[in-house]
């Protein structure tokens, strides 16, 4: 280490080699307590620290210039043996400690490692060779050559339908046979063939392969004639003055149109059936509505309709018998229709609530 101090000049002023020395003093001390910077120019080999020789050269030491490991840090590469190019291996390796740490032990070979090349077997397979202690083949053929005929205590077959079954069960020893039922076999090739060429749909249809041609079935009345052994379009009936006994069928006038032509003769209800009861479904009754006009042929609730009639008081003139305008009255009777009914008749006179309509109606239900 070189230190520099200024010395007192010898023959100088003798006032200020006290100042000069001290000065020098406090340099010495300030480089020594690292108080000044000072530039060292030690010798390798030379120098020490805390007792212990410093044998690093200077290009050794600025190996840690610009470091920033910490000493933990720097010390997990204790021990280690490792070549640049043996660290290198690792460059990219992306496996966790882990799964290195399952090499741990290891001393397969690659060679036995690559046994395992193509195999397709999984854990659950491979450990169906666990304790196997003899070659597998060996043993089979060992268990083969051993084997002989024996007996059973009952075997049994059974097949859907199609098949017979002879010999079972076998309860000792024996053979079960299978054959076809009377009525089944197996189709040959040309059979299977044959079924395979049925047509499914009318565009397979043609005459070359003896079935009736698409476009020789009718699909319209126009195209029934007689020659092709259909109806014709004409001799088929479409209106009741075309049907005729002739033809097989009823004819329009024997036909009941109205009730007077249904007599028990024809089979039909005769028209004595008819309701005749007073109020029932089918009878006609002069009836009364009270308020609102009354409209021809529109209907009704029995609830809004009474039974009724006409009061009036005659009088004589000449020799016709007639009644009175001013004593003729429109009576309502005492009993409230049910169902539902049709007026046959209209009255619209005076609009008011007060009067009462009557008029023939008809029950309808």
């Amino acid at each position: 280490m070189v230190v520099t101090i200024t010395k007192p000049t010898i023959g100088g002023s003798e006032d200020s080699w006290g100042l000069i020395v001290n000065t020098a003093l406090d340099d010495i001390v300030d480089g020594l307590n690292g108080v000044t910077t000072v530039a060292p120019n030690l010798t390798e080999g030379s120098w020490q620290i805390g007792g212990v020789a410093v044998g690093s050269t200077a290009a050794e030491l600025n190996i840690l210039d610009g470091v920033t490991a910490s000493t933990a840090e720097i010390n997990v590469l204790d021990g280690v043996t490792a070549s640049t190019t043996e660290l290198n291996i690792l460059d990219g390796a992306t496996a966790s400690t882990a799964e290195i740490n399952v090499l741990d032990g290891v001393t397969v070979s690659t060679t036995e490692i690559n046994v395992l090349d193509g195999v397709t077997a999984s854990t659950i397979e491979i450990n169906y060779l666990d304790g196997v202690t003899a070659p597998i083949q060996e043993q089979i053929n060992t268990l083969v050559a051993g084997e002989t005929e024996g007996t059973v205590t009952s075997v049994g077959l059974s097949a859907p339908t199609g098949f017979s079954i002879s010999n079972s069960p076998v309860t000792s020893t024996g053979t079960l046979s299978l054959s076809f039922a009377s009525g089944y076999s197996l189709l040959t090739s040309a059979q299977a063939t044959s079924i395979s060429n049925i047509p499914t749909t009318t565009s397979q249809l043609t005459n070359d392969s003896g079935f009736i041609t698409s476009s020789s079935v009718p699909t319209t009345t126009s195209q029934l004639t007689n020659d092709s052994g259909f109806i014709t379009s004409s001799s088929v009936p479409t209106s009741t003055s075309q049907l005729t006994n002739d033809s097989g069928f009823i004819t329009s006038s024997s036909v009941p149109t109205n009730n007077n032509q249904l007599t028990n003769g024809a089979g039909y209800i005769t028209n004595a059936d008819s309701p005749t009861t007073f109020g029932a479904v089918g009878t006609y009754a002069f009836l009364v509505k009270n308020g609102t006009s009354v409209a021809s042929g529109s209907s009704y609730t029995g609830s809004s309709l009474q039974s009724g009639g006409v009061n009036a008081v005659a009088s004589v003139t000449g020799s016709d018998t007639v009644y009175a305008a001013s004593a003729t009255q429109l009576a309502r009777g005492d009993t409230t229709m049910s169902g539902t009914w049709r007026a046959m008749g209209s009255v619209s006179y005076n609009s008011s609530n007060t009067y009462g309509r009557g008029t023939v109606f008809l029950r309808i239900s």
